[in-house]
């Protein structure tokens, strides 16, 4: 955990390590509030989590040994190796989505450096209203350096992908937490290719359905639909034919 004024040389070091590291490995960056435990040293934070998918702790150990050399100073909040079972997994990803809070969130799939993503979304995280919000943004190999994707169900899929949620506590605080996250998303629109049609912000934008999907994809979806389901019974997205 670092200083959210560190996410430069962060970000730098995490996109050449993630390069090294083996394919069972998850490599996530969070920006976030700081907690109670280093409030005192910084308001905000970025949080490099990885996690080694293995049989035992010395296959994970050895998973995650290129991250142990992280040259980077000003750690405020370090956690290595740490023996996690799915539970505490889930409990710990929990932890930045808590139940009973209020959501917006919008995706997007961009082919920008990461750098250049995240250096906009940093500028406006300093603005953000509520200290529940979230950034998450998986660390992917790059191109060149990423095993292939297997035949499957990927709508759209980018070397950079960032999910930004908006969290608050009360109704009169959703219009300045739904407005922080649509300026956000419009500042990163020209840098975006697409979204995640699970979490995107169809209501601001009803295009966001059609840009969710790779063309040939959304063409394929649409064929299977008037197909299988002539009649409309399953409907469409919202004012999207």
């Amino acid at each position: 955990m670092y200083p959210l004024e560190q996410l430069p040389q962060v970000v730098e070091w995490a996109t050449e390590t993630v390069n090294t590291l083996p394919s069972n490995v998850e490599f996530t960056l969070y920006l976030a509030s700081a907690p109670p435990s280093v409030a005192d040293r910084c308001e905000k934070v970025c949080i490099l989590s990885a996690t080694a998918f293995a049989d035992s702790n010395e296959e994970a150990t050895e998973a995650l040994s290129a991250l142990a050399t992280c040259p980077l100073e000003d750690c405020v909040m370090k956690d290595l190796h740490a023996s996690t079972p799915f539970e505490v997994l889930f409990d710990k990803a929990d932890r930045f989505w808590p139940e009973g809070k209020r959501y917006a969130v919008d995706t997007m799939w961009s082919v920008s450096p990461p750098l250049e993503v995240l250096a906009i979304i940093q500028d406006h995280f300093t603005t953000v209203p509520s200290a529940h919000s979230v950034i998450l943004c998986p660390i992917l190999p790059s191109p060149t350096d990423a095993p292939p994707l297997p035949d499957a169900a990927f709508s759209m899929v980018a070397p950079v992908y960032a999910a930004c949620y908006s969290i608050w506590e009360e109704a009169g605080q959703d219009e300045a937490n739904i407005k922080w996250l649509r300026t956000l998303m419009k500042a990163l629109e020209p840098l975006a290719v697409g979204c995640y049609v699970g979490e995107s912000d169809i209501a601001a934008n009803p295009s966001q359905v059609v840009n969710s999907y790779a063309r040939s994809h959304w063409e394929r979806l649409q064929a299977l639909r008037e197909k299988y389901d002539p009649n409309g019974v399953f409907h469409s997205y919202m004012g999207v034919q």
